[in-house]
């Protein structure tokens, strides 16, 4: 890869000034269009299903809820034996539809994202980290009556380098063993061959804000 690497910027540098314009503009212009149609564009749709499962489990969590304040309250008001078995039964379907809604969503607490965007860059050759903010969770739907709630922990990076040494970073990082979505990717070209990449990409999680995670700068 630095061999090919090497010949590709000599046999640019004896472009001529217009060409080299030209080429590092339809350089970005193809490298966009890949990352967005490989990276982007599949996490954006597969955040819309997602979303919409969420909001989906989200009407029945909620209705079950209701139900079982409605129940509680009529027991409070006329114990009886069927009402309370009512009652139980409904915390129940509650408490599957809890553990439906934490597997099928692939929750993953944003420390184990981290951790891999730092192994992979100690690994990568050429790239700097520019930038790194870890923002405050943000709650995707609460339930009602309860802390319960999902989570979105966003986060932001920029690393510099040249054109294959982000190349290598995206592909690896598509490659995690880890659930992660992209929300956004922004391309920049220096000055040939440096260029620098923003990412934005967000885990997924199930519980209480307890303790926020705090940006951290380079």
């Amino acid at each position: 890869m630095k061999v090919l690497m090497e010949r590709f910027s000599a046999w640019f540098e004896a472009r001529e000034i217009r060409e080299q314009w030209l080429l590092s503009a339809l350089m970005v212009a193809v490298l966009g269009w890949f990352l967005f149609i490989f990276l982007v564009e599949p996490s954006i749709k597969q955040r819309a299903e997602m979303r919409t499962e969420l909001d989906a489990q989200a009407q029945r969590y909620a209705t079950l809820q209701s139900q079982v304040n409605e129940i509680a309250e009529q027991v409070r008001v006329d114990p009886n034996e069927e009402l309370e078995m009512r009652a139980e039964q409904l915390r129940r379907q509650e408490a599957r539809l809890t553990q439906g809604l934490e597997s099928r969503a692939n929750f993953v607490q944003p420390q184990a994202l981290l951790s891999w965007i730092q192994a992979l860059l100690s690994e990568s050759e050429n790239l700097v980290l520019t930038h790194f903010d870890a923002k405050e969770a943000q709650p995707v739907f609460v339930t009602e009556n309860t802390n319960a709630r999902v989570l979105q922990h966003l986060i932001e990076v920029s690393l510099e380098g040249d054109f294959f040494g982000i190349h290598d970073y995206l592909q690896a990082l598509t490659s995690l063993p880890i659930e992660f979505y992209w929300q956004a990717l922004d391309y920049e070209v220096l000055q040939y061959p440096q260029a620098r990449v923003t990412l934005e990409l967000y885990t997924l999680s199930y519980g209480e804000i307890e303790s926020e995670t705090e940006g951290v700068q380079p």
